[in-house]
C-alpha cells in the first residue's frame, strides 16, 4: 500500500516545504517578544494618532498588557487612541502605546504595542 506522500509530484513536495518554512517563520517572529499569551481577536478598529489622523485597521490579537493591529499605512511609534467595537456590543476606547510597526506586503502594516488605559463606552 503507498502512502499519500509516495503519490506527491516534486512540485507538490516543493509546496509543502514552502509552507513548513513560512509556519516555522511565524513561530519564530511570535516567539520573541511575547510577555503574555495572544488571544486571537479580529474586528475593526480605528486608530487616532498624535497628530490628529485616524486610520482604520483592524485588530489582530490581544493580551493581558498589549494588542496587535493590521492597517493599510505605516504608523509611527506613538500613544495612539483605538475605539473598537466589542462582539456584544458598546465601544471600547483605550490609549496604546503603540512600540513597533513593520511592513507585511502588499501596502499592508502590522504594529502593536502595550495598553495604557481603557473604558467601555456605550
Amino acid at each position: 500500500m503507498s502512502s499519500t506522500a509516495d503519490a506527491q509530484s516534486p512540485a507538490d513536495l516543493e509546496l509543502v516545504n514552502r509552507v513548513k518554512l513560512m509556519l516555522e517563520d511565524a513561530r519564530a517572529a511570535q516567539a520573541e517578544r511575547r510577555l503574555h499569551d495572544r488571544t486571537p481577536f479580529f474586528t475593526p478598529v480605528f486608530v487616532s494618532t498624535e497628530d490628529g489622523q485616524t486610520h482604520t485597521g483592524f485588530t489582530r490579537d490581544v493580551s493581558r498588557t498589549g494588542i496587535g493591529l493590521l492597517h493599510r499605512l505605516p504608523i509611527e511609534p506613538q500613544r495612539v487612541i483605538l475605539l473598537l467595537t466589542r462582539p456584544t456590543g458598546g465601544v471600547v476606547e483605550m490609549t496604546v502605546n503603540l512600540t513597533w510597526c513593520n511592513t507585511c506586503g502588499e501596502g499592508w502594516y502590522v504594529s502593536g504595542g502595550g495598553v495604557c488605559d481603557g473604558q467601555l463606552r456605550d
